[in-house]
């Protein structure tokens, strides 16, 4: 057995055992979301007296929560051992390295970068818009629905790659390139719900300041997506 096919072998169960654990744990982030709202604007409620405006002492707190920034910690050192891992194996390998980057679109995904900024952006504004009393669900749904182009364009080129029969198990580069982008694909599923649970309880819930930490969460988690895939553009298209 080859490490390739090896490696494609064990991705898979890794695969399945993420989307079997990823439905529960989407269901339950926004109502995580929500308990890590109630519980920071109560401390900053006892810091600022009672009946204090979240969204304006919000320089008195960790923004989104602590939560969010031990997830995005584990999620930045996870992606990060791939990340040298790539760039080991292409250093043993450079030439099939080459020679399959060939067969990708780097313009689609560049595409596909400037999406995913245009929804960071957004997700920015969204914060924004909640600290100073404004709508934030037209931000939020925005940010969602650039979760799904990215969806849509990236799942256009893995038909295409299957299409001319490549595999995780046809060489190195093959297996991180599916198994890598894959993972990275699954984050922006999951933003684009967060994104959109978001912006219906904020439609939902207009006047409730609770919100503010919350949606502070689900920006972080998106920016966590965005420069995950801003190394993984050049690593995975551009670098030869």
């Amino acid at each position: 057995m080859t490490s390739a096919t090896l490696g494609s072998n064990v991705s898979y169960l890794y695969v399945i055992g993420l989307l079997g654990f990823a439905r529960p744990k989407l269901a339950g982030f926004a109502d995580r979301l929500d308990r890590a709202s109630i519980i920071t604007t109560s401390m900053v409620s006892d810091r600022t007296g009672e009946g204090a405006d979240p969204a304006l002492a919000w320089q008195e707190r960790l923004p989104g929560g602590l939560v969010i920034w031990i997830f995005l910690a584990i999620e930045l050192l996870t992606f990060s051992l791939f990340f040298v891992a790539y760039a080991w194996s292409y250093s043993k390998d450079p030439v099939v390295f080459a020679e399959a980057q060939s067969h990708l679109h780097p313009t689609s995904a560049a595409i596909n970068t400037a999406v995913l900024l245009t929804g960071s952006w957004m997700a920015a504004r969204a914060v924004w818009a909640i600290q100073h009393g404004h709508r934030d669900d037209h931000w939020l749904m925005a940010a969602g629905v650039a979760g799904v182009v990215f969806i849509g364009i990236k799942t256009f080129e893995y038909v295409e790659v299957f299409s001319d029969g490549f595999s995780m198990s046809t060489n190195a580069f093959w297996f991180y390139y599916m198994f890598v982008t894959f993972m990275h694909y699954l984050h922006v599923v999951g933003g684009a719900i967060i994104m959109t649970v978001l912006a219906v309880r904020s439609r939902r819930e207009a006047d409730n300041p609770e919100r503010l930490v919350g949606v502070e969460a689900g920006a972080i988690y998106w920016h966590l997506v965005d420069v995950i895939w801003i190394v993984l553009f050049p690593l995975i298209y551009l670098v030869r």
